[in-house]
């Protein structure tokens, strides 16, 4: 509400559409399990689309804009369905397959699939990158700032990125 500048209605209907969004994630879930023929595939399309969901709310979040609540909610719903699905994908195929070796290499695969995904949406949304601080932002470290008596400074890296870092 706050970062986004939106109002009580914008909160409001963004958790509506979050709850909307839920509920068909988790009434599309057992249909997906019963018709996946195979687990694998859909497991790593849901897990690169994750990402992608991911990396859009990024870019919605960075237009710091009321009207970007709702689809950034959206997003995030859409985030919580798949993250659900592939995390039910794999129980399932866990579940189905009798030897340990096996169900160590699914655990050890879903790791690995996370781990790049997270990577990737981190990557996308680097390129959406915090232009200025917005002013709620800036008051809000405005007191620690002060207690810690020290100066915040930005600087920006001639191959790209930023950091912030207080100096006394």
């Amino acid at each position: 509400k706050h970062v986004l500048h939106g109002s009580d209605d914008d909160v409001r209907y963004a958790t509506i559409a979050w709850t909307l969004i839920a509920m068909v994630g988790a009434a599309l879930l057992p249909i997906v399990v019963r018709r996946a023929s195979s687990l694998g595939k859909i497991f790593l399309a849901t897990m690169l689309l994750d990402g992608v969901v991911i990396a859009v709310a990024g870019r919605f979040a960075g237009a710091a804009a009321p009207s970007a609540i709702l689809p950034f909610a959206a997003a995030i719903g859409v985030d919580q369905s798949l993250t659900q699905v592939s995390t039910t994908l794999t129980d399932v195929a866990q579940n189905s397959v009798s030897s340990a070796a096996m169900r160590g290499r699914i655990a050890g695969s879903y790791a690995v699939v996370v781990i790049v995904g997270d990577m990737l949406s981190e990557a996308l949304a680097s390129v959406a990158k915090d232009e200025k601080v917005s002013i709620e932002l800036a008051r809000a470290g405005k007191t620690d700032l002060e207690a810690a008596k020290g100066e915040l400074v930005y600087r920006e890296f001639p191959e790209g990125g930023h950091d912030w870092s207080l100096e006394r």
